[in-house]
């Protein structure tokens, strides 16, 4: 047993080098497998928007005019439309004390209406009863339009009372109607739907109330997909297969159960020494559920990202493996929507493990235990033909759930306390005159501290710098890459793109590369066929690179999903 940890301590330091560049690969990798799974999610964003009246500034000099000094809010829950009166009169420029006729009035009349539509307050009324203007004074009459019953496809059964119960809150009934709310049930429920949704607003029985009928299209509550990809490394395997599965509100919450699990279709390259071989292999697993309620959605999931590599030495090949585990609990919130946009934050609790070994035998030098949470912003704003997506987070180790003390914290370039950073912006437009939509993404991470390699930018390859074959990525503590698309659409569903990328990468952990930018373009076609196949087939050339790096001159990736 001895001369086996003697054997072992031996080929560590020999290939200390080489599992650190394995080691710094597969975290590349593991990130990679986590976008895609991510990017199979889909979330609806449904704006419903009530015609609006046309306003301008009240009219000067009008004839015959009254001084008003003061405009009164008259009616059961008036206080609660004083904000939209008060943005109205600044809309049309009206100031106490001003003169004004029977057109400036209906115009005032006209801005506050609209400022109501705005907030969504679709069956709330206004009216002008009799009065003296005399008096310098102006009344409006709020009659607010509330809810009284909801229903899904007029069934009372007990899951679609839950569906309701998780998609409007526990008692709507005599709450003022606000269409911000109902945009909000309907994205709950079509997320947790294979069938269309939508709704009506009918007259209640009783006076100034409305009743909610949802229709939803009854569908089989699975979806099943597979995938098949060449976005993995040779080393491990460079095709590689998903198969992904989600189930939709089994149990009426309109909950979402998420299941998908990956590996390599065909044999990763092989590795020889005499007669000694070797191949390398990977797979992954990722599950989890989101739990909506109102504005609020709680998620857990889990990934494992597991992987063998072979590593030829003077006497043999030897298999160098890692397993990680990821676990995150988050709680989102959306604090704020409206016409054109939708304003959310969210606090995450995670934990992440890293095991190596050295042909089964764990290199306890090089396990890593974290665990820390985040804290984040997004924005997303709704133009003509596009969207606007802005977000921010805030990452921080804490030392929590047994952490280990990072073995880079004694060289000074990692710490299980570390501080992070990142900052997305995406601007997408489409025009309107010819089929072409434009696509900006940005990136960028800060740090606060050393950081060990799982917690580094990695850029170079498909889903960072686009160009590269992801064999190798330029690695830093902060950095960012910009993502530049050009889609244009020859046929329905099917569209012809270019891309070009730029990557950049620094801090204490790259200060000894030469260069540290990564520069690469490329085409590609993508599209769909009846929605159940998708395909991504793109082919890319690096055009500027460290002389060390290494990637092929030109890179194809496909990325192909049948939907079942």
């Amino acid at each position: 047993m001895r001369v086996f940890f003697i054997l072992m301590f031996i080929i560590i330091q020999i290939f200390a080098n080489t599992l650190n560049q394995i080691s710094q690969t597969q975290a590349k990798q593991e990130e990679d497998r986590l976008k895609f799974i991510e990017s199979q999610k889909e979330s609806s964003n449904i704006i419903l928007t009530p015609k609006k009246n046309q306003i301008s500034a009240i009219i000067q000099n009008e004839k015959p005019c009254f001084i008003i000094n003061e405009i009164l809010l008259i009616g059961k829950d008036s206080n609660k439309f004083e904000k939209y009166l008060k943005k109205s009169l600044k809309n049309v420029k009206f100031k106490y004390g001003n003169c004004i006729g029977k057109k400036s009035v209906n115009i005032i009349y006209n801005s506050f209406y609209n400022e109501i539509l705005k907030a969504g307050l679709i069956t709330t009324a206004i009216n002008l009863p009799s009065q003296n203007l005399k008096s310098k004074t102006l009344k409006f009459e709020i009659i607010p339009g509330k809810i009284d019953t909801i229903n899904i496809n007029d069934k009372n059964s007990t899951k679609n009372r839950a569906s309701i119960f998780t998609s409007f809150g526990i008692n709507k009934k005599g709450d003022i109607l606000n269409l911000r709310d109902i945009e909000q049930a309907l994205e709950i429920l079509q997320n947790a739907s294979n069938g269309n949704v939508s709704f009506e607003l009918l007259p209640s029985n009783k006076e100034n109330y409305s009743d909610i009928n949802i229709t939803k299209e009854e569908k089989l509550p699975l979806n099943l997909s597979l995938s098949f990809d060449n976005l993995g490394s040779k080393a491990t395997g460079k095709y590689q297969g998903s198969l992904n599965l989600n189930a939709l509100n089994l149990m009426g919450f309109n909950e979402i159960w998420y299941l998908s699990y990956s590996k390599n279709i065909f044999k990763a390259d092989k590795q020889s020494v005499e007669n000694d071989t070797k191949r390398g292999k990977t797979d992954n697993i990722y599950y989890g559920i989101t739990i909506p309620y109102k504005r609020f959605s709680l998620d857990f999931n889990e990934y494992r990202y597991n992987y063998d590599q072979a590593i030829p030495g003077a006497f043999g090949v030897y298999k160098y493996s890692g397993k990680s585990k990821r676990r995150n609990l988050t709680l989102n919130y959306l604090y704020h929507r409206d016409q054109i946009s939708k304003n959310s934050l969210f606090f995450r609790l995670w934990e992440k493990e890293n095991k190596n070994y050295i042909e089964d035998y764990e290199l306890d030098n090089q396990r890593k235990k974290t665990a820390g949470y985040e804290i984040g912003l997004s924005s997303q704003i709704f133009i003509e033909n596009g969207h606007v997506v802005f977000g921010t987070t805030y990452k921080k180790g804490t030392g929590a759930r047994g952490a280990l003390k990072a073995p880079e914290e004694d060289y000074n370039e990692g710490t299980n306390r570390f501080e992070t950073v990142t900052i997305d912006f995406n601007f997408n437009k489409s025009s309107l005159n010819v089929p072409l939509t434009y696509d900006f993404k940005f990136h960028g991470m800060w740090n606060n501290t050393p950081l060990t390699m799982q917690e580094r930018l990695n850029i170079g390859g498909y889903y960072t710098v686009r160009g590269f074959d992801g064999e190798m990525s330029l690695v830093g503590d902060r950095g960012y890459y910009i993502r530049n698309t050009l889609e244009y659409s020859y046929l329905n569903s099917h569209k012809l793109y270019a891309a070009f990328d730029f990557g950049k990468v620094s801090g204490k952990s790259s200060k000894y590369l030469t260069k540290n930018t990564l520069v690469g373009s490329g085409v590609g076609l993508k599209g769909n066929f009846k929605t159940k196949v998708q395909y991504d087939l793109f082919l890319g050339f690096p055009l500027n690179k460290p002389e060390f790096f290494k990637t092929d001159k030109t890179v194809l990736n496909f990325n192909t999903t049948y939907n079942f």
